[in-house]
């Protein structure tokens, strides 16, 4: 399947990045890491296996979960994204593979858990803090749009970002990386408007989910009481029936005759 290819090829970056980290930073070991809308957990199963400490968090358990060993870690969970935090002693990487709704999301997490906590974003379907994405700009197309959205965000949080374009067997394989901030933890008062800035861009969005945004272009949550974040559910595509033609009846009529006709043989002389 294509994801295999592809969470392969990730965890190869991710663990290339890592040991570059280390010998940068004289680490005494692997990074920790939480793989946020981890889906299948295959890109958890991969770096678990390669000595990586983490877990992957969705909010939909898969089929596929139950047939990894038992050392990986991989939870289902209800949470307030705007509400969520890490500790350093829990990871020091956020990944953020194809996290759909979680995606802009990942950077704010990444800055309110730690100064000292980076991030991985490979963004995928486009979406805002609660609803879907729609500023888009016609003359750099969707995608671009929506990347250079998100990393503005990230750049709102603080980070320095940068760019990455992953050789994966997809046309979305652009990713941004978070390991270094805009500013000193020393200095309360860069440190206080970048909270301040940062801590704007969610003060509308309490809750999120998409089943209950009758109109995903203007709708907004608000009060307390509103349901955990939800993500889309699968959706499958109906076969549409195909109508006949003229041709479909000449053959099938063709056919008819072929099948009732008599045997015969071709004799060949010698």
């Amino acid at each position: 399947s294509k994801f295999v290819f592809e969470d392969i090829a990730i965890a190869s970056y991710l663990i290339c990045l890592w040991e570059i980290e280390t010998y940068e930073l004289g680490l005494k070991r692997k990074q920790k890491f939480v793989d946020l809308g981890c889906g299948n957990g295959f890109l958890v199963f991969l770096l678990t296996s390669e000595g990586y400490q983490g877990k992957g968090i969705d909010l939909q358990e898969r089929k596929i979960w139950k047939r990894y060993p038992s050392h990986i870690v991989l939870e289902k969970t209800d949470f307030y994204p705007n509400k969520q935090v890490f500790t350093d002693d829990e990871c020091d990487w956020i990944i953020g593979n194809h996290s759909d709704e979680l995606t802009p999301w990942i950077p704010y997490i990444t800055a309110k858990s730690s100064h000292n906590m980076r991030f991985f974003l490979l963004p995928c379907c486009f979406w805002d803090f609660d609803f879907k994405f729609s500023k888009f700009d016609i003359r750099i197309g969707r995608y671009k749009s929506y990347l250079n959205w998100v990393g503005d965000v990230a750049t709102t949080c603080g980070f320095e970002v940068e760019w990455e374009t992953l050789r994966i067997p997809s046309t979305k394989n652009v990713a941004l990386i978070g390991r270094k901030r805009t500013y000193s933890p020393n200095n309360f008062e860069d440190a206080n408007r970048v909270s301040a800035t940062r801590d704007a861009l969610v003060m509308h969005v309490t809750s999120f989910s998409p089943k209950q945004l009758p109109d995903p272009n203007v709708a907004r949550l608000k009060g307390e009481n509103q349901k955990p974040f939800k993500p889309q559910k699968k959706k499958t595509a109906k076969k549409k029936k195909k109508e006949k033609t003229m041709i479909d009846l000449l053959k099938k009529r063709v056919i008819s005759l072929i099948n009732e006709s008599q045997p015969f043989c071709l004799m060949v002389p010698f």
